[in-house]
């Protein structure tokens, strides 16, 4: 490859929460952020937006130390408007249970912003488990009222997704 793989995610990445703000900062109070490591979500959502995070790792300083995997991940968290989970889903141990406890985590028609790698290489923070198809990512958020699917391709390699962004909205309200 020579393009740098990494920074094609990034750039995705911050677009796709740029996009996020653009599109509802105007009518959100609240904002969770999944594994805030590169966060660029104050510079999209900025004050009074309430900005909280969540994160296995304490030494990101999120404002709950939890593990997304775990059912009790819910207790004493409130719903936000808003979920930011970029780059997350590909290092957790359930995904499935992931995504249901962010659907307890958002409001309802609340919306979520995420992204997640197909083709990079294997990366930290590890463990790096898994690599969602576009379908595979339909059917994880199979329990959502909308999702879409956006993929980037490969400079080099047509029909090749290197990454994808999405959105989910959860039942019950719309926005």
């Amino acid at each position: 490859m020579s393009y740098d793989c990494f920074d094609l995610l990034r750039k995705n990445v911050h677009a796709h929460v740029r996009r996020a703000g653009e599109l509802h900062a105007a009518h959100v109070k609240t904002v969770l952020e999944i594994g805030p490591e590169h966060s660029i979500a104050r510079e999209a959502f900025p004050e009074p937006i309430v900005l909280h995070s969540l994160d296995i790792a304490p030494h990101w300083n999120p404002t709950y130390v939890r593990d997304i995997c775990d059912p009790l991940c819910v207790v004493d968290v409130p719903e936000h408007d808003l979920i930011l989970c970029t780059e997350v889903l590909e290092h957790v141990n359930q995904p499935f249970q992931a995504v249901k406890n962010l659907q307890l985590l958002v409001k309802p028609g609340g919306w979520i912003f995420g992204s997640t790698p197909m083709y990079v290489p294997v990366h930290a923070p590890f463990p790096d488990n898994w690599r969602f198809t576009a379908m595979g990512l339909m059917t994880l958020f199979a329990a959502f009222a909308e999702v879409h699917v956006t993929e980037l391709q490969a400079p080099e390699f047509a029909h090749l997704p290197l990454h994808y962004t999405f959105v989910a909205r959860r039942p019950g309200g719309s926005r």
